[in-house]
């Protein structure tokens, strides 16, 4: 039987199910859409609220950074009117760069009374004042100062004042709102010292404590020596003129107690300290005195900050026209100095028990040209003033010697100490003088003048037997011979001299010449002595030298003839120079090694200090040393001429040398009435200075006693000046159209805040005249009268009071917000803020 199938027909309810899904599927969409528009508000609310919230953080900051930078203006303002009174009233401090660091200083004591020491931390009665610049107060608000992580100090390095930088750090501000919404702001506030000058900048000249037109001469007694303190710049000029008719030159190897054109120290005891520049137009001499120089040292490159110029640094002997004089109780002459010295010519030691220590930098710049194509300094117009009063006769060339540096060792008992050098320059060799002892240059006869040339720039005197000729090459003739022959054909003859061909030094000799030697006459005392010199080749005199200076060893029996002849003859000086107890220790680093000094020498250095005794080390071309000489010596004759160093390559053809520069720069001499004699006038509101105006009068010359008291002010003198003191202080400026000389125990020191003060109150004064008054006051007794580019030039002019520079006015107004900013900004809190 068959089974019957049906199939399904009716499906109703299955839509029912498939829009049922649909909708709920919509739904879900619909709800994950809306959660996420919401999210997104909530996002944007809160992007809103903390951008509104940073706002006013920044706004908290704000008022902090102007907070500070008010109460900062006042301790700034108070800080300078302190200063400003005490350098413009009292001349406290002497140089710009005192007064600043006095100013530093006092803001430094205001800014620790305002936010504390940086040793105090973080205090809370600081934190308190910072949240009191805060003004915003609302309610559900909290904005305030946080934390901070106390104050940090930065020292000036450079000017040395206590204070450069003042930093609050970590200073951080919160902002919470309704304690829903919060923003934190992280920052270091910098106050930094703003630079202020207290001094009007009328010229350099200020910041010289002495300046000798014609000269300057430290004198002691027999008796007691003189205890002389120097502190600021120093000028000496010279009292000679290009024509010799007032030649003051030194002239020989004894001091005459006439002074020399120059800086001169006679049975004196002088010590300059912090002198930027010693200069003199003349020379540097020493005779029973001893001077130092102490200088600062930069703390950045370690070289010496002051610098002293000069023609020649000499010990000089004394005996010239001195009664008191006898060996047994000659005094030594030293120099101690660390300084940057510029010598012109040479260094000499002259005087037994003689002493040099130079520390620093030492430039012998003086280059004669001879084997160079370049031009010699004294080539320049210079050689006119400089070489002149050495010549033998009006038009005449000067002696070589003096366009050439050198350092030489003379006297017995003498020590020349280099060792502490760092830079040694002479570019020069030494000469030897063959003339009648003890005569100047300039007195001697036409054809007089004669010189030796060595190969050494730095030797003893000795080293002068080195160019004897030897007896080996002699015909039986000693050298020296008393009344000897000048035949020198007789004497060393030079064809077939077999002597001459088995000496070690004849490769040496010039083969042009006649003979070998020349001849010289030396008359001692009336009695004739004759030197025969070895005619060296130009240009070999330091191989010759080095040939045997260098031995180390004596050569022993198995040494050569010419190796024995060689350590013979060195043999023979260092016994003469140790017996008469001379040396020269030039025991310079080694070139090369850790803090080396640097040495540029066209000659040998002897040195009796190493067993070589000889040294040559990175020397430069001659060229090379000629561009460098030249450079210095125009660089000296910019600051003999504008007691500042070199502004232009070449000094003006107005300004070429002669006595009225540089006090023609700075002064008008022409206004200098004749018989003026002002011991004393009161500087109207400048406690304790005075003015000084001297002249002689009735054939008395002028005398500053400053006794045992501090005095200050400016001195003018029209002619010499003679300072004396019995343990007083000068403070401020001296001038002397003359010659000044300095006596007893006496301190000079440059106080650019006193000379400044005085200046302006001496204008001040002036310009309150009436112009019946002005026409009738003398002005002859003010010291600006004479000084050029003051208010004093014209009294008539109807601008006078627009010239004058109100001290109050002088520093430029400046907001507080050019000295006070942030560093190390952020947003949020800093790892260690509590």
């Amino acid at each position: 039987m068959r089974k019957k199938y049906h199939k399904l027909q009716n499906n109703s309810g299955s839509t029912l199910i498939v829009v049922l899904v649909a909708v709920s599927f919509l739904a879900v969409i619909a709800a994950i859409i809306m959660s996420v528009s919401s999210a997104n508000l909530r996002m944007k609310q809160l992007e809103y609220a903390s951008k509104q919230n940073f706002y006013v953080d920044e706004a908290g900051l704000d008022d902090v950074y102007n907070g500070i930078g008010k109460d900062v203006s006042k301790a700034l303002t108070k800080a300078y009117t302190k200063t400003l009174m005490e350098a413009s009233t009292t001349g406290k401090y002497p140089t710009q760069k005192a007064a600043y660091n006095a100013f530093a200083g006092s803001l430094y004591s205001e800014l620790k009374n305002l936010y504390g020491e940086e040793s105090d931390g973080a205090k809370p009665e600081t934190l308190e004042k910072l949240n009191s610049y805060i003004s915003r107060n609302e309610a559900g608000e909290s904005l305030e100062v946080i934390s901070y992580k106390g104050a940090h100090i930065v020292p000036d390095t450079e000017t040395g004042a206590e204070l450069f930088q003042y930093i609050l750090q970590g200073v951080t501000v919160k902002y919470l709102e309704n304690d829903l919404y919060e923003s934190v702001i992280t920052t270091d506030i910098v106050i930094e010292v703003p630079y202020i000058d207290f001094f009007q900048n009328f010229n350099q000249i200020l910041d010289y404590s002495l300046i000798g037109n014609k000269g300057i001469t430290f004198r002691g007694t027999a008796g007691a020596d003189a205890g002389v303190n120097v502190e600021g710049n120093v000028y000496a000029g010279v009292a000679s003129t290009t024509s010799g008719s007032e030649n003051a030159s030194y002239g020989g190897y004894m001091y005459d107690t006439n002074t020399y054109d120059g800086m001169n120290f006679y049975k004196a005891i002088v010590r300059f300290k912090d002198s930027s520049y010693i200069i003199s137009k003349g020379d540097f001499n020493i005779c029973e005195s001893g001077v130092t120089i102490d200088s600062k040292v930069s703390a950045v490159t370690g070289e010496a900050q002051s610098s002293l110029w000069a023609e020649n640094i000499r010990t000089v002997e004394n005996g010239r026209n001195d009664a008191s004089f006898s060996k047994e109780t000659l005094k030594s002459s030293s120099l101690n100095a660390v300084a940057n010295i510029y010598v012109a010519d040479d260094l000499e030691l002259n005087a037994r028990n003689s002493n040099v220590t130079l520390n620093g930098s030492y430039y012998g710049y003086n280059y004669n040209n001879s084997g160079s194509g370049s031009t010699a300094v004294y080539d320049t117009w210079e050689k006119g003033y400089l070489q002149d009063k050495y010549q033998a006769q009006s038009g005449k060339t000067a002696a070589a010697h003096t366009t050439s540096s050198s350092i030489v060792v003379n006297a017995n008992n003498s020590v020349l100490d280099l060792s502490g050098l760092n830079t040694l320059m002479v570019a020069g060799v030494a000469y030897v003088d063959i003339k009648t002892p003890n005569k100047a240059y300039g007195s001697l006869n036409a054809g007089e003048a004669q010189e030796y040339r060595t190969g050494e720039s730095v030797a003893m005197r000795y080293n002068q037997f080195l160019y004897l000729a030897p007896s080996e090459i002699l015909d039986g003739v000693s050298n020296p011979q008393k009344n000897g022959t000048t035949d020198v054909k007789t004497v060393c003859p030079s064809a077939n001299n077999l002597k001459l061909q088995d000496w070690f030094g004849s490769q040496y000799l010039d083969t042009s010449t006649e003979s070998p030697v020349t001849a010289v006459i030396y008359s001692d005392n009336g009695v004739n002595y004759t030197y025969y010199f070895l005619n060296i080749t130009e240009g070999k005199e330091k191989e010759y030298i080095q040939s045997f200076m260098s031995m180390t060893a004596d050569p022993g029996e198995q040494g050569s003839e010419l190796d024995k002849q060689k350590w013979k003859l060195k043999q023979m000086v260092e016994k003469k120079s140790s017996a008469a107890n001379i040396a020269s220790h030039i025991t310079l680093r080694a070139d090369g090694s850790e803090g080396s000094a640097k040495i540029y020498t066209t000659g040998l250095l002897t040195d009796s200090g190493e067993a070589e005794s000889i040294l040559q080390k990175n020397s430069i071309s001659l060229d090379d040393m000629a561009g460098r000489s030249n450079s210095m010596q125009k660089h000296y004759a910019q600051l003999y001429v504008n007691l500042e160093p070199n502004k232009t390559e070449t000094v003006e053809e107005s300004k070429k040398a002669g006595t009225e520069y540089p006090l023609k720069n700075f002064l008008d001499v022409s206004k200098f009435p004749g018989s003026l004699h002002i011991d004393s006038k009161a500087v109207k509101g400048v406690n304790g200075a005075n003015v000084w105006i001297l002249e002689e009068v009735g054939g008395v010359k002028p005398v500053l006693d400053i006794g045992a008291d501090t005095k200050k002010g400016i001195v003018l003198c029209n002619g010499d000046l003679t300072i004396t003191g019995n343990g007083g202080t000068f403070e401020g400026l001296v001038i002397a159209t003359g010659k000044i000389t300095i006596g007893g125990r006496v301190t000079i020191r440059a106080n650019r805040g006193v000379v400044q003060s005085v200046l302006e109150s001496e204008q001040r004064s002036v310009i309150e005249l009436s112009k019946e008054d002005a026409e009738s006051v003398k002005l002859t007794e003010y010291a600006s009268y004479y000084f050029l580019n003051t208010v004093l030039a014209d009294l008539t002019d109807s601008d006078l009071e627009n010239k004058l520079i109100d001290t109050e006015k002088r520093v430029t107004s400046t907001e507080y917000t050019d000295y006070i900013y942030y560093k190390n900004w952020q947003k949020g809190e800093t790892e260690d803020t509590p």
